[in-house]
């Protein structure tokens, strides 16, 4: 058996820095940023490092801009998830036939993603965290992964966009991925299904036009100056990306998703009789 698995490719500057299947922005790359001053405490430094970023609850400035998926026969709404032998992804197969250097991920406008420009969308505002699958990315701790209904080949990726929320509204969406309940049902988090997005950061300035840090009473949103008191100043400047569990340190990017790009030997996510989510692994 063999499965077509998407990849994304990132990139900054038009330099490819890597390729990848899932990608995170603020609270999640955070913690593992963290994490690492805590490396003594073995793998209890996660617990310990996502504690402490819940606690202070930043959000990040920015602007995200999608290309759409314009197929709307398959949604991160769905109810059916991508199982053994799913039928979105060997529809998607079938018209894909790849071979040794049919794809340079050195180049990130390419015809598999590039549309004219009016075809895109954008987000501007303030996130707690971005984050972006190609799989479900289920595991013991996040029963129905981050986008349950993501698919492994379908060529796109889904684009999640936790907006600026209080900490029980984030403990809430926490909450829903630890107990396998719907994370995206919720009035503060976004979903798109894309096939390419980029992310621009937006610094903050104070009135004078200066750059400040997070504290300071002066930050700069949709163009305008505006006050906000010492202590509501949870913004910060820029978090990092985590791609694949590891930092990168360019917050801006370039991300395009390459159908099927490679082949898996594997038979498909299987879901479990009686269960609805699939495992976390192939089989």
């Amino acid at each position: 058996f063999s499965v077509g698995l998407d990849v994304c490719s990132v990139h900054h500057n038009n330099y490819l820095l890597r390729i990848t299947i899932l990608l995170g922005y603020g609270f999640f790359s955070d913690v593992v940023k963290e994490s690492e001053n805590y490396r003594w405490m073995g793998t209890n430094r996660y617990g310990l490092a996502g504690l402490l970023r819940y606690l202070g609850n930043r959000s990040y400035h920015g602007t995200v801009s999608y290309l759409p998926n314009d197929d709307h026969s398959h949604t991160p709404w769905d109810s059916e998830m991508c199982k053994a032998g799913c039928s979105v992804c060997k529809d998607k197969g079938e018209y894909i036939p790849l071979e040794s250097g049919d794809v340079n991920l050195d180049e990130p406008d390419q015809n598999i993603t590039v549309k004219v420009s009016n075809q895109w969308e954008m987000k501007h505002g303030e996130f707690n965290a971005i984050n972006a699958a190609i799989l479900s990315c289920t595991s013991l701790k996040a029963p129905g992964g981050v986008s349950p209904a993501a698919h492994l080949g379908n060529g796109c990726v889904d684009l999640v966009l936790v907006k600026r929320c209080s900490r029980l509204q984030y403990l809430r969406y926490l909450l829903r991925i630890s107990l396998n309940g719907n994370p995206l049902d919720l009035d503060y988090v976004e979903v798109h299904r894309v096939k390419a997005f980029k992310f621009q950061t937006t610094p903050l300035l104070s009135a004078s036009g200066s750059a400040i840090e997070q504290g300071n009473e002066a930050m700069s949103a949709n163009g305008e100056t505006v006050y906000i008191p010492r202590r509501q100043a949870s913004v910060s400047s820029t978090s990092s990306w985590n791609l694949d569990g590891e930092i990168s340190d360019q917050p801006d990017i370039d991300v395009r998703v390459h159908c099927q790009l490679i082949q898996v030997f594997a038979r498909g996510p299987e879901i479990p009789e009686g269960t609805g989510s699939s495992l976390s692994c192939f089989h």
